[in-house]
């Protein structure tokens, strides 16, 4: 079955947080760390979100996000793909390096804002890696010291409501930081109505009414591989009985990387179904995905085909869950 899609709407803030699979590191130096910050920027200058907190600890990392008109699965797939394509280079490594899907957690910004910077600030401090988070330099604290600057960190977001006064809104910032330095981490902060929003009843009954209207607009019915594939193949001008084999001509493989795509995004299939359909490995099947979702990004012409196709499928095909 599909999983529900995430909440989306231009503002909508998310605490995310994205960990190891099986809890493994996914920073093993400090290089690794300053790869991932470098990706967070050219994944900022491409989607423009507004970043207001992150921590980067040794298995997981958190970050406070508002999204503007693009979904924030989009920034994230973009971003853990570039860390785990790196990560798996440089160790020599195959396979997930995240955890599955990234937990995001959509917030009541007025409630939670200044809370959840704080809890994110603190990570360090609580898992015992430092006494004081002035000394963890992959935390966004020390950008709203004035120590470190990165261009996607909204920090002056958050100081403006300790005063207008720069130099005596971080003074009351710290305070804000040291009142809760020793004291254990809020659990309401991960207190989610049904796993996914955080806020009052009010502020909840505003998000399902998101996504009642995001499930509306989702196809009703899942669509056939089979017609999926003929589709496809006719949006590519390849023939269909040779998508499911071995023909490696350009054309082919990027016909049955957008299969894999489209079945994985719209159809709500595994990786494993779509791999047994195309005949093809496991790692081709992923790998392709992945790259072609590279392109993409990269690719602005291939990128309004695709959506195209997307379009289309969802305007004329019946689908079904």
């Amino acid at each position: 079955m599909p999983r529900p899609p995430r909440v989306h709407f231009p503002g909508a803030l998310y605490h995310v947080i994205a960990r190891g699979n099986q809890g493994q590191t996914i920073f093993k130096s400090d290089r690794d760390r300053q790869h991932l910050l470098a990706s967070l920027n050219k994944v900022w200058q491409q989607y423009r979100f507004r970043l207001y907190a992150f921590v980067l600890m040794t298995n997981h990392l958190h970050l406070l996000i508002e999204v503007g008109s693009v979904p924030l699965a989009k920034i994230m797939q973009s971003l853990l793909y570039r860390h785990s394509s790196y990560f798996n280079k440089t160790y020599k490594k195959r396979g997930h390096l995240f955890q599955g899907r990234h937990r995001a957690i959509l917030c009541d910004r007025d409630t939670y804002l200044l809370e959840l910077v704080r809890y994110l600030h603190l990570n360090p401090v609580r898992a015992g890696l430092v006494t004081s988070p002035d000394d963890y330099p992959w935390s966004s604290h020390i950008g709203y010291l004035g120590k470190a600057r990165w261009p996607f960190l909204r920090a002056e977001s958050v100081l403006g409501q300790f005063g207008e006064q720069r130099n005596a809104a971080r003074v009351r910032y710290r305070n804000f930081i040291d009142e809760a330095a020793g004291q254990r981490a809020r659990p309401d902060l991960y207190a989610a109505v049904d796993g996914q929003f955080l806020g009052g009843e009010s502020f909840v009954t505003e998000a399902r009414r998101h996504q009642r209207e995001q499930e509306e607009i989702r196809p009703a019915i899942q669509i056939s591989l089979e017609d999926l594939l003929s589709a496809v193949a006719r949006h590519c001008g390849v023939a269909p009985a040779f998508l499911s084999g071995s023909e490696k001509t350009r054309a082919f493989v990027l016909a049955r990387r957008m299969v894999a795509l489209l079945a994985v995004e719209m159809g709500g299939y595994t990786q494993r179904q779509v791999t047994n359909f195309l005949r093809s490995d496991p790692t081709s099947v992923s790998t392709g995905i992945r790259d072609l979702r590279v392109i993409l990004e990269k690719d602005a012409t291939l990128a309004r085909r695709v959506d195209g196709l997307r379009e289309a499928l969802r305007r004329n095909l019946r689908f079904k869950r």
